[in-house]
């Protein structure tokens, strides 16, 4: 499966995808992004996710990162990930992202931060980017469903690890997903990867990883979801006058869509691991 761009014009549907992508994360810096899920399922940390920083922490203690470790974050939006992963276990972290506010956004707060030097962002489109380095992490939060061409990210992924070890979070289909609610997630947020379980694991291991596993995680992207609609049902009321009419509801009506669909099995929120394996 995978969201509706196998149509007859997937050109079209997947210049829609990122379009759409395009639009909603270039404005993920407004009032509700800040104070609805950043600040409450995040700590204040700039993660347009739902992994966020639990996922983060699986990976240090999986991987056993230190400050030997090089990560490479494939999709790294503004930069957070990176830089949480630098500040929390001291390793090197380089950022890959193609949405242009977004890479501004990760270069100017690394710039500020004190773990610049351990900090390197490149805009570059994670499908086609090559790097002359080996890392020894290669991770992907809440990215391949967005992704027109999830396999070449994958192979983006591979030639960077050779050897090492590849973690992914994302939302993915469940038992009793519907076209209809793949082509809404099209739709509103550009999904355009959302994969069964099988699916995924066969596009791992064609794509050279092994030891694939994955944990259900559906229950903590209920949960964000429904702090997220508790903050929209009742924002602070000094906070409303400066939110624009009918973006409360609007942001209401997609998370709770996207609550049902985890709650009634159409989706599932997986943490996935695997292991390059070496020529």
């Amino acid at each position: 499966m995978s969201g509706g761009c196998a149509s007859v014009d997937a050109d079209a549907r997947s210049r829609y995808a990122v379009e759409r992508q395009e639009a909603i994360y270039s404005r993920a810096t407004g009032l509700i992004w800040r104070k609805a899920v950043y600040e409450r399922l995040h700590r204040g940390w700039e993660l347009a996710n739902l992994g966020g920083l639990p996922f983060l922490e699986a990976i240090v203690h999986a991987a056993h990162l230190g400050p030997q470790s090089k990560v490479l974050e494939l999709g790294s939006g503004a930069g957070a990930a990176c830089q949480y992963l630098v500040r929390f276990c001291g390793c090197r972290a380089t950022g890959i992202e193609r949405n242009r506010a977004q890479i501004e956004r990760a270069i100017a707060r690394s710039a500020r931060s004190p773990e610049r030097d351990r900090l390197n962002f490149i805009a570059g489109d994670i499908t086609s980017w090559r790097s002359d380095d080996d890392f020894d992490v290669v991770f992907l939060l809440d990215t391949v469903s967005l992704l027109p061409d999830a396999v070449a990210a994958l192979r983006t992924a591979a030639s960077a690890l050779r050897g090492g070890h590849l973690f992914l979070a994302d939302t993915g289909a469940g038992p009793r997903v519907s076209s209809g609610m793949l082509e809404r997630a099209f739709t509103e947020d550009g999904f355009c990867s959302i994969l069964s379980a099988d699916e995924t694991t066969a596009l791992l291991s064609q794509n050279g990883f092994a030891d694939v596993s994955f944990c259900d995680r559906t229950d903590q992207a209920c949960d964000a979801l429904l702090s997220i609609i508790e903050w929209l049902d009742d924002p602070p009321a000094s906070l409303r006058a400066n939110i624009p009419p009918g973006l409360v509801s609007d942001w209401r009506a997609v998370n709770g869509f996207y609550l049902e669909a985890f709650e009634t099995g159409a989706f599932k929120y997986r943490w996935w691991s695997a292991r390059h394996i070496t020529a």
